[in-house]
């Protein structure tokens, strides 16, 4: 407010043109203001929209990468997940896609420099030629030499990016082994790798901030030298008038500025683009692997389907160039318990992997019904599979969200609870489940560590059943229980074999009773047994 009734005086005096020259023509200044403040406040108008589309842009990018990240992974070989690349794609889905919606803000805002430089600069040019073209010049000359800056940080955004996946690499593998390290104290041997990544992380963070912070302290003495010098250069090749050179000077400041923006936002696209390049690299490597499940006249498994037939020849195994399985070869019967034993890494859980279509033989077949696996409708097919492995979860929900395996909020009917109630009655885990407040509304700690080791796998068993499968199987599925809930089991799986295809896994020898088909397996190969040679 104090500025105002001195810049009247200035406006009024007796010194002050009115007029200045624009080419050929006398312009009043008083509508060159009202022209320039029209021109800021349509400005401001289209910064808003323009901000306004940029957010509905971002929200759909952050939507889509995420989405295609999460749908790519699931579509993975399960090899993936075996050679421990779960932390690499955790890091994808969420570090990665956070970086790179960064490059994307940062290059919205570089073409946002641009546009405003464009119109400041003609605006300049407009008002006195000689003195914008002289600006313009000694800009892009800065502009050119602190392309050495870009190059820098490009080199650290790539190590950004790198050890960034590593260190989730590497988390994500003392997370999953963090029993063992804690009760062994050998959390100490690996913390080493974590901490070297951390620290060369914050060292390319530390040199990126010098590097803007460097951009962004000489953007305004290099806006005064600029202006300096485009002043000097008019004064001696054409005589402005001081109402030319003070508009001039006023808007090639603002364009100035404009230069050192884009070149900041470019720093800071380069800073994050890495982890584009990444994403993109990640989805056309998986384009090629990730082919479509369903095919044309595939073969669909019913759950009331009369027959299944499953036979395995000559498959051999080769995992990280070592063998296995070698040259197995058996047949899986129908309506009956096919059980398979051997030692700890003998290969048995790999081989019914194989059958389960987890994992790829380097060489033979697995047939169903005569098809070749390859042929199967996956969709149809693992819908009625069950499946409970050594390693199988519970999730974070309630007993009945994890039976139903439905985790949305909504109610469930009585038609599904008393399902669910039937399938824990079948398991044994009815009495004691309605013996809690909440019954099957009990919610459950992740990875269900409220239950005991036996009531897991019985919780996981039922989950199974609750699909009515037409293949089951149970991958030490019953390691954990006491010998009355084993023989609720394997006389539950003598009633369900009517209706199903069994495969049982186990080196126990309690689980393997009641086996109409038993096979040995031992070190990669198969052997077929009678029941009875279980004993000696």
């Amino acid at each position: 407010m104090l500025v105002l009734p001195f810049l009247g005086k200035i406006l009024s005096g007796p010194n002050f043109q009115q007029d200045i020259l624009i080419g050929d023509f006398n312009v009043n200044i008083y509508v060159l203001f009202a022209i320039i403040i029209l021109l800021f406040f349509s400005k401001s108008f289209l910064t808003f929209l323009a901000l306004r589309y940029n957010a509905k842009t971002r929200s759909i990018l952050l939507k889509n990468l995420k989405n295609k990240v999460f749908t790519t992974v699931i579509e993975k070989p399960y090899l993936d997940f075996i050679e421990g690349k779960s932390g690499e794609y955790q890091s994808l889905l969420n570090e990665q896609v956070a970086r790179a919606l960064q490059s994307f803000i940062q290059f919205s805002h570089m073409n946002s420099q641009i546009i405003q430089l464009v119109i400041y600069g003609g605006l300049g040019i407009l008002v006195a030629p000689v003195f914008g073209l002289t600006a313009i010049v000694i800009s892009v000359l800065i502009a050119v030499v602190l392309l050495n800056l870009n190059r820098r940080v490009r080199y650290l955004s790539n190590i950004n990016t790198k050890y960034s996946i590593q260190l989730s690499e590497d988390f994500n593998e003392i997370t999953n082994n963090f029993q063992y390290l804690k009760v062994t104290g050998r959390i100490k041997n690996v913390q080493t790798k974590i901490l070297d990544a951390i620290d060369t992380l914050a060292i390319a963070h530390l040199k990126v901030g010098i590097l803007a912070g460097f951009t962004l302290a000489i953007k305004e003495p290099l806006g005064i030298m600029v202006l300096t010098i485009a002043v000097v250069v008019s004064y001696y090749v054409h005589d402005y008038s001081f109402a030319n050179l003070l508009t001039s000077s006023a808007l090639f400041y603002r364009a100035f500025a404009c230069v050192m923006g884009f070149q900041i936002s470019r720093q800071n696209t380069i800073e994050y683009f890495s982890s584009f390049e990444k994403l993109l690299e990640f989805f056309k490597n998986s384009s090629q692997s990730n082919k479509s499940n369903i095919r044309e006249n595939s073969l669909k498994i019913y759950r009331n389907a009369a027959d299944l037939s499953i036979v395995v020849e000559n498959i051999t195994l080769i995992i990280s160039n070592k063998p296995i399985l070698r040259n197995i070869s058996l047949e899986l019967s129908d309506k009956s318990i096919n059980a398979i034993v051997g030692p700890s890494g003998s290969g048995k859980s790999k081989l019914v992997q194989v059958i389960c279509g987890l994992l790829e033989p380097s060489s033979g077949s697995v047939k169903f019904n005569g098809r070749d696996i390859s042929q199967l409708d996956w969709e149809s097919w693992r819908d009625r599979l069950g499946y409970v492995s050594p390693e199988g979860v519970l999730f974070s929900g309630t007993i009945a969200q994890n039976i139903h395996f439905d985790f949305s909020d909504r109610e469930f009917g009585a038609d599904i609870q008393c399902k669910v109630e039937s399938c824990l009655g079948s398991v044994g885990l009815l009495n004691y489940v309605k013996s809690l407040p909440l019954g099957i509304d009990t919610n459950l700690s992740e990875k269900g560590a409220s239950l005991s080791a036996g009531q897991r796998q019985r919780l996981l068993i039922a989950r199974e059943l609750y699909k009515s499968p037409r293949l089951l199987i149970l991958d030490e599925a019953t390691s954990a229980l006491d010998q009355h809930s084993q023989k609720t089991i394997t006389d539950l799986m003598s009633e369900l074999k009517n209706d199903m295809m069994i495969i049982v896994i186990a080196h126990r020898h309690e689980a393997l009773k009641g086996a109409d088909h038993l096979w040995s397996v031992k070190d990669g190969s198969v052997q077929k047994l009678l029941p009875k040679d279980l004993y000696y």
